[in-house]
């Protein structure tokens, strides 16, 4: 399992939160240590793409991708997402053989065929 816990402060202020705080938080150390200010507008950029990486509102988004960079980094999440549902659907053991149960995200059955290691047939 590849999968991690939420920390107690993640499940109480949301992932999404917290990773504006930490790139403002890093956003300022990199400006101390430069001594110079960061961009504003690379860091309203970089804001976004954090805010709007769950694409909508009823997903978690604060505000919709607006940008082709905040368009990509949700559409690579959700890519992720569907892709982890998938995997663990053929995992799952059913008595349909080849197919697993009714998937309502996928709108389907998934097929799911018996690859040996053995050669071509």
């Amino acid at each position: 399992e590849f999968g991690f816990d939420y920390t107690d402060k993640g499940r109480l202020v949301g992932h999404i939160v917290l990773g504006t705080l930490w790139l403002n938080q890093r956003a300022q150390q990199i400006a101390a240590a430069r001594g110079t200010p960061f961009r504003a507008d690379v860091l309203m950029a970089l804001e976004h793409i954090v805010l709007s990486h769950h694409g909508e509102p009823e997903f978690g988004a604060a505000v919709t991708p607006r940008t082709p960079e905040a368009i990509l980094v949700n559409m690579i999440d959700n890519l992720d997402a569907k892709t982890q549902m998938a995997l663990d659907a053929v995992a799952s053991p059913t008595e349909e053989g080849n197919w697993t149960d009714f998937h309502r995200a996928f709108g389907s059955k998934l097929y799911r065929p018996s690859i040996s290691a053995g050669g071509a047939e």
